[in-house]
């Protein structure tokens, strides 16, 4: 079931390709980001080249204007004088080839003097304001249309930059010119750029969005291998990884994170197959011998010291069954998290004292005695008074187990900081370092002592995690000699925070 479901979140929607699909967000997002940034630049350039075309343009007539008045003359009577070729000459404004160019001299009362063959009959505009702005400034540009000078329609309505300027250095009296030429160059170039812009953006981002897709395409391959790996695990292929990239970037990283997850579900999916099958095992040991007495008791009469010895046999084996119901219980207490767990004040020397009055007549029976040695000030800390009690008699009880005959288990309680340590140490063969970091899993007995020891493996799991329910830290140091001919001992100490 929990396959099924990590398979089935992994599952991208099938037939259709919706904006769920990473590849075409990303791709989507890269189209926005990049059409938003084309835009603003094509605006930005579009603008800066208008303007500085527009600038060229203004900067070449006013240079023309000059020509022209330098052409002016003035007679010693203070008339104005104009050369004939300049108002007859329709080829004579060289910057700007594209139309006509026409040219009217006002006098400084607005009269007009004189104004180019060009015009025909027409004038260029000129007014009150006109003779104020130019009085004031010397010279102003202006854009004016073909209807504002020429009354006959024309199939275009051209536009038109007419330059005012005040012309004093040709004689004493001083007089305006008026040079106005065509835009139709400044508005075809201006025409062609802004249709360059209008299909080659949209030519550009379609191009972009075809880059972005296969590149999306590319960064994510990894992660749809990793996604077709994964849908191909299963309980029985569990030892096979994702593929992990060469490249150290953000894929290798998941990919290796993945890959340490899928060790963990590993590691927890063999611990439930071992867990399952030794509890199996651990149920059906004292289930079968009960069956096996009860068919014998069946077939052969059987005299009452006999039918006492059956009794006696199956209340041992219902005893071990209640212990291990029991155990394992409190072991799905405990992994169930803290919510299960009934957390307030409690001494620790007051339930180790509990504890060791419990378990002391069995310590009698193998002459093992148990001596306390409590050197703490503060003895309150944060927990689940019954699972610490359950936590400290597995210890204690495990010491007593592995003890040798007229020996004895140290208990000890003693103040490190904000710390207390609760160390549970016996006399017996020890655990060899190999076993040492096995000792704590579910049904786990050292060879050689699991035959003659009663238990079946679930004390020290219950003591680790009940260690782990409540942020302590449970450690365990053991030596033994290579022959095993003489006890080192096995000490667990628990280091825990006071309150």
């Amino acid at each position: 079931m929990y396959f099924e479901k990590i398979r089935r979140s992994a599952r991208l929607p099938q037939g259709r390709l919706g904006l769920r699909s990473i590849r075409l967000r990303i791709t989507t997002l890269f189209i926005a980001i990049f059409g938003t940034t084309l835009v603003a630049f094509s605006l930005l350039l579009y603008t800066a080249f208008i303007r500085n075309h527009q600038t060229e343009f203004d900067a070449d007539l006013y240079n023309h204007a000059l020509d022209v008045a330098h052409a002016i003359n003035i007679d010693v009577f203070g008339n104005v004088a104009v050369d004939s070729e300049i108002l007859t000459s329709g080829g004579k404004i060289f910057p700007f080839s594209a139309g006509k160019a026409f040219l009217q001299i006002v006098a400084m009362n607005g009269k007009i003097i004189a104004r180019s063959r060009t015009l025909g009959t027409a004038q260029l505009p000129f007014d009150n304001d006109d003779l104020r702005a130019v009085s004031q400034e010397g010279l102003f540009f202006r854009t004016i249309s073909r209807k504002k000078v020429f009354t006959t329609k024309d199939e275009k309505d051209l536009s038109y930059r007419l330059l005012t300027y005040e012309v004093r250095d040709r004689g004493p009296v001083p007089f305006i010119l008026q040079v106005a030429v065509s835009l139709a160059l400044l508005d075809q170039e201006r025409h062609g750029l802004l249709l360059f812009f209008l299909f080659g953006i949209p030519l550009t981002l379609i191009l972009a969005g075809i880059g972005g897709w296969y590149l999306s395409g590319s960064a994510l391959a990894p992660v749809n291998a990793i996604i077709e790996k994964a849908k191909r695990l299963r309980p029985e292929n569990l030892s096979e990884r994702l593929p992990v990239p060469l490249v150290d970037d953000e894929l290798r990283h998941l990919s290796l994170t993945l890959n340490d997850l899928l060790n963990r579900l590993e590691q927890a999916f063999l611990s439930q197959e071992r867990f399952i099958a030794d509890a199996s095992h651990e149920l059906k040991t004292p289930l079968a011998i009960m069956r096996g007495e009860l068919d014998l008791v069946k077939r052969q009469p059987q005299s009452p010291e006999e039918l006492m010895k059956f009794v006696d046999s199956a209340s041992q084996e219902l005893t071990h069954l209640s212990r291990m119901v029991e155990d394992l219980l409190m072991l799905a207490r405990v992994d169930a998290g803290a919510g299960s767990l009934s957390i307030q004040k409690t001494r620790l020397d007051e339930i180790l004292l509990e504890v060791v009055a419990r378990l002391e007549p069995r310590a009698r029976t193998k002459d093992v005695k148990l001596r306390l040695d409590f050197n703490a000030e503060n003895f309150e800390v944060n927990g689940d008074t019954d699972l610490l009690q359950s936590m400290f008699q597995n210890l204690i009880e495990n010491a007593v187990k592995f003890s040798p005959v007229s020996s004895h288990v140290e208990v000890s309680i003693e103040e490190q900081g904000v710390d207390l340590i609760v160390t549970v140490r016996d006399r017996g063969p020890g655990i060899p370092i190999e076993l040492q970091a096995k000792i704590f899993e579910r049904f786990y007995r050292v060879r050689g002592r699991s035959s003659d020891t009663p238990g079946f493996g679930l004390g020290l799991t219950i003591a680790r995690r009940v260690a782990d329910a409540h942020g302590a830290i449970l450690t365990l140091s053991s030596n033994t000699s290579e022959s095993g001919a003489y006890p080192v001992g096995t000490s667990f100490s628990l280091r825990i925070k006071k309150v």
